[in-house]
């Protein structure tokens, strides 16, 4: 099922068709690139990108791995409520765009989260990006309710030095109806 919502979130820019509207009405925030990236050993600029969905991504340069995973992360607003019980959906497209064949660079922890303190968990995982555009997608149960803009996806990139390019973030409620 995630494939599937991965599938139709990577057409739906291409293509205004019906079905593909569907999924995105059931979006709790707003789809694309509203990140916020923070930390002290990070440049970060938007750049033109054909490759990916909607031709624009925010190129993050990690200037040296944090002491922490955190230490330089993009945050990104959900503005509408989540509900307890309900299946999230988060899906990110990403690459490292300096990388030569197959290999990567960590993202150790992409998703969203509740707000502090506690910093609940909704949905989460690591990624091994690629140079390659490829759309990651993590799912999980909502453990609690959250007012709109109270949760966040974080996306922490100081696993590694590394060129890192972020296109749009999607996160799906499932269960909206």
């Amino acid at each position: 099922m995630i494939r599937t919502i991965s599938i139709a979130l990577g057409i739906f820019a291409a293509s205004a068709a019906p079905a593909q509207d569907d999924i995105l009405k059931r979006a709790i925030n707003q789809p694309g690139l509203n990140y916020n990236v923070s930390g002290a050993a990070q440049t970060t600029k938007r750049i033109k990108d054909s490759g990916v969905v909607g031709g624009q991504a925010l190129r993050v340069q990690v200037t040296e791995k944090g002491p922490e995973n955190y230490s330089v992360q993009a945050v990104s607003p959900l503005s509408k409520p989540i509900v307890k019980g309900h299946r999230i959906v988060v899906a990110v497209w990403a690459r490292a765009p300096k990388l030569i064949g197959d290999a990567t660079t960590p993202i150790p922890f992409f998703g969203v989260i509740g707000p502090a303190p506690g910093y609940a968990t909704v949905a989460s995982g690591p990624a091994q990006v690629g140079a390659a555009w490829k759309l990651y997608d993590v799912k999980g149960v909502a453990p609690s309710d959250f007012a709109a803009n109270a949760a966040t996806v974080v996306v922490h990139l100081a696993g590694a030095k590394a060129v890192i390019d972020l296109g749009p973030v999607f996160v799906i409620d499932l269960d909206a109806t």
